[in-house]
């Protein structure tokens, strides 16, 4: 990634949380791409963290890199020697998937 001050390689990326959990950092971006939301359905962030756990590997990274990291896809795709469509596909369907998750929680718990 030449002189940005970023990693150079995978190695040195940071290795995911373990458990696969977030770190508070990640979660809080997140959350902040998800400010969308109305005021009152805020409640509904809580289960975005349960949503982010039931991602595979590649997804938690892939939002790792691009969330907590900062990295924008054509970076990503650089450091995980994906292509850059790849990387905006997958992180479009990640989102949609996180989204559908917390639909489903919010709907299953009957938050209003």
């Amino acid at each position: 990634m030449g002189d940005g001050g970023g990693p150079q390689s995978v190695q040195e990326l940071p290795a995911p949380a373990p458990s696969g959990g977030f770190d508070p950092e990640t979660v809080e971006a997140l959350e902040y791409a998800f400010a969308d939301l109305p005021a009152e359905a805020v409640h509904e962030l809580d289960f975005l963290q349960e949503c982010l756990r039931k991602l595979d590997d590649k997804g938690r990274r892939l939002c790792e890199l691009r969330y907590q990291e900062d990295m924008k896809p054509a970076a990503i795709s650089e450091a995980i020697k994906m292509s850059g469509t790849a990387v905006r596909k997958s992180l479009r369907r990640i989102r949609e998937q996180l989204r559908a998750c917390v639909e489903r929680r919010v709907a299953s718990e009957g938050v209003q």
